[in-house]
């Protein structure tokens, strides 16, 4: 498994289904040399934090860079920059783009922009952008999470606890 999200409203398990193609032929096959094709992200990001909450950039592009994304520049807009959340991306990082539109939550497709260069995504997150709870604010400044209300903190990943086995069968639980 790669993460929690939420779609729909409705939580869900994102998967890698070549990951689990690969740990059940070697739990079924005893084949340890099974490998894995994990697609990390080519493309460069700039995340620029266009609302007015401190520390949000900084805590995109670090869970970003955990996800294999490569951050540039997190900053504030440029003067003629656009304050609206959402996503601009150059020629070949479609694909990126649209991945990562729906890791942070951005509803509105990704565009392309011929200023940007090949490669090149960027993220602008408007003063209506909120962090969505796949995202792990542990590690926050807390002027960054609403400290108020502890109902916005993220719920902690659940317990995966023991792997099932009938008289030497694989179990799936």
């Amino acid at each position: 498994m790669l993460r929690y999200d939420t779609v729909d409203g409705q939580d869900v398990n994102i998967v890698d289904p070549d990951a689990i193609k690969a740990e059940v032929a070697a739990a079924f096959n005893g084949d340890t040399a099974a490998t894995t094709t994990e697609t990390k992200p080519s493309s460069t990001v700039d995340v620029i934090n266009a609302g007015g909450t401190t520390g949000l950039a900084a805590t995109v592009a670090q869970e970003l860079s955990g996800r294999g994304y490569t951050p540039v520049q997190v900053r504030n807009p440029f003067t003629g920059e656009p304050h609206d959340t959402g996503i601009d991306y150059g020629s070949g990082a479609a694909t990126d783009a649209q991945t990562l539109a729906h890791s942070l939550g951005i509803n509105s497709s990704p565009r392309l922009d011929t200023t940007q260069e090949p490669g090149h995504i960027r993220v602008i997150l408007g003063a209506d952008y909120t962090l969505p709870p796949s995202f792990d604010q542990s590690d926050t400044a807390p002027s960054a999470v609403n400290a108020a209300s502890d109902a916005s903190a993220p719920t902690p990943t659940p317990d995966p606890g023991q792997a099932l086995g009938g008289a030497g069968i694989p179990c799936v639980d």
